[in-house]
C-alpha cells in the first residue's frame, strides 16, 4: 500500500507541476489573445482582436473581454490549488501509513532482556496492552517493600547488609526510595543497587537487613545453620510441637560462626528439629524413619 501511495504522490506532482505551467501561462500569455487558436495563419483572430473585441467593448452593454480574461485566470488558480491539494493529501496517507509501520515495532528505551512474553504471534492487541516484561540486567537491583515504619531509617546512597538466595552475603546501596506507600501494605517500595560482581539473577529470593532505632534490645533466636532446610528458597524450619512438626516461613538475621540469628518466624524457647532431611515436610519427626 505504501508504494501505492508514493505512486499517487508522483502523479499529484506531475499534476501540480502542469497546473503551475498553465497558470504561468495564462499570465504571461493569455487564451483570450492567442492569435494561434484560429486557423488562416491566425488572421482571422488578429482581426477579432483588434477590431470585432474593441467595438464589443465599446458597442454592446453585456460583453466585456476583461471578464473573460478574469475568467480564465482563476479557472488556472483553481486548477493549481487542486493540485496542490491532491499533493497534500497523498502525502497525508503516506505519513499515515509511516506511522502505522512505525508503531507495528518496538524499540526498548534501554538494553535487557525478554523476562516474560504476554502475547504471541497472531493475537489481537490493543493499545497499552502489555506485550513484554523487559529487564535492565546490566547492572544488578533489588526491589523490596519496605514496612512504612522503617523507611525513615533510610537515605540514598546509604549502605546496607544483604543476602541473596539464603547464601550470597553482599552489600546493597539504596538508590531510589519510592515518595508514595501501599495504603493497603503500609509499605514503600525501595530500591538497592547490587554489585557488579554479585551471583544473582531476577526472579531470586533476597534479604535486605535495614536498621530500626525504635527497636527495644531484646532476647534473639539463635539456631544452628543445620537446622535449615537445604534447596528451599525461602529458609524453614520444623518447629516441633504437641509431639508433631510443622513447616515454618523464618527471617535470618546475622551469622555467628556455624549459627544464625532468627529475625522473625521463630520465638526463644520453641523447640526445631536439627539436620532435617531436604525433603521433609509438616510432620516430619526423626524417630518416623
Amino acid at each position: 500500500k505504501r508504494n501505492a501511495v508514493l505512486a499517487q504522490i508522483q502523479t499529484a506532482q506531475a499534476a501540480l507541476q502542469n497546473s503551475e505551467a498553465q497558470y504561468r501561462r495564462e499570465i504571461i500569455s493569455p487564451r483570450s489573445k492567442d492569435i494561434g487558436t484560429m486557423p488562416g495563419f491566425g488572421l482571422p483572430a488578429m482581426m477579432d482582436n483588434f477590431m470585432t473585441r474593441p467595438m464589443a467593448d465599446a458597442l454592446m452593454n453585456n460583453y466585456d473581454s476583461d471578464v473573460g480574461r478574469y475568467t480564465d485566470l482563476v479557472s488556472s488558480a483553481a486548477g493549481l490549488s487542486q493540485a496542490r491539494s491532491g499533493l497534500q493529501h497523498a502525502y497525508s496517507e503516506l505519513q499515515g501509513i509511516d506511522a502505522g509501520l512505525q508503531d507495528s515495532r518496538s524499540v526498548a528505551p534501554f538494553e535487557g532482556i525478554i523476562m516474560e512474553k504476554m502475547v504471541e504471534v497472531g493475537d489481537t492487541v490493543q493499545p497499552g496492552q502489555p506485550l513484554v516484561r523487559y529487564g535492565y540486567v546490566r547492572y544488578k537491583r533489588l526491589l523490596a517493600d519496605v514496612p512504612s515504619g522503617l523507611v525513615g531509617n533510610l537515605q540514598e546512597g546509604m549502605v546496607v547488609p544483604a543476602r541473596i538466595n539464603s547464601q550470597t552475603e553482599t552489600q546493597a546501596r539504596v538508590s531510589q526510595i519510592y515518595p508514595v506507600a501501599d495504603p493497603e501494605r503500609h509499605t514503600v517500595t525501595v530500591k538497592f543497587d547490587l554489585p557488579v560482581d554479585v551471583v544473582a539473577a531476577p526472579g531470586m529470593y533476597a534479604e535486605v537487613y535495614l536498621p530500626d532505632r525504635h527497636a527495644s534490645a531484646g532476647e534473639v533466636a539463635i539456631i544452628p545453620r543445620s537446622a535449615l532446610l537445604s534447596g528451599r528458597s525461602l529458609p524453614s524450619v520444623l518447629v516441633v510441637a504437641n509431639g508433631a512438626s510443622s513447616l515454618r516461613l523464618v527471617r535470618l538475621g546475622a551469622e555467628r560462626g556455624d549459627k544464625v540469628e532468627i529475625v522473625s518466624g521463630l520465638k526463644v524457647g520453641e523447640r526445631i528439629i536439627n539436620g532435617p532431611p531436604s525433603s521433609a515436610t509438616s510432620g516430619w519427626m526423626p524417630d518416623s524413619q
